[in-house]
């Protein structure tokens, strides 16, 4: 079974995200911010996919994206960003992301992008 780390500051939206993808069959994690996500890295065996919102309180969505590529130098593992800010921040497409989607995200679009990433 995949599983899904779903990093997002917003309760709703990162339960949203979460009931979802599990009632597709996924395993889904949830992180409120970057921190919250790197502990859960550290303690269980890396997800398959990461959703993740670039703004987030405390450290941007930008440091995890450095953590898995640059740290632990993990292509394997597959970023998928979700913000409304995406338009303004052209300069985390060269971060080494596989996809993006802008706020608001259409869940079968998004359910869509995690099945081409990873079989549930």
């Amino acid at each position: 079974m995949s599983t899904v780390l779903v990093v997002e500051d917003n309760p709703a939206i990162r339960n949203m995200y979460g009931a979802g993808l599990s009632g597709f069959g996924y395993s889904v994690a949830e992180a409120s911010n970057v921190d919250d996500a790197i502990t859960y890295i550290a303690a269980h065996e890396l997800p398959s996919i990461i959703l993740l919102d670039l703004r987030l309180p405390g450290r941007s969505g930008r440091d995890l994206i450095k953590h898995v590529r640059n740290d632990l130098r993990r292509s394997d593992v597959k970023i998928i960003v979700v913000s409304a800010t995406l338009n303004q921040s052209r300069d985390v497409l060269d971060m080494g992301i596989d996809a993006s989607l802008s706020k608001p995200v259409d869940l079968r679009q998004l359910l869509g992008m995690v099945q081409q990433y990873a079989p549930a």
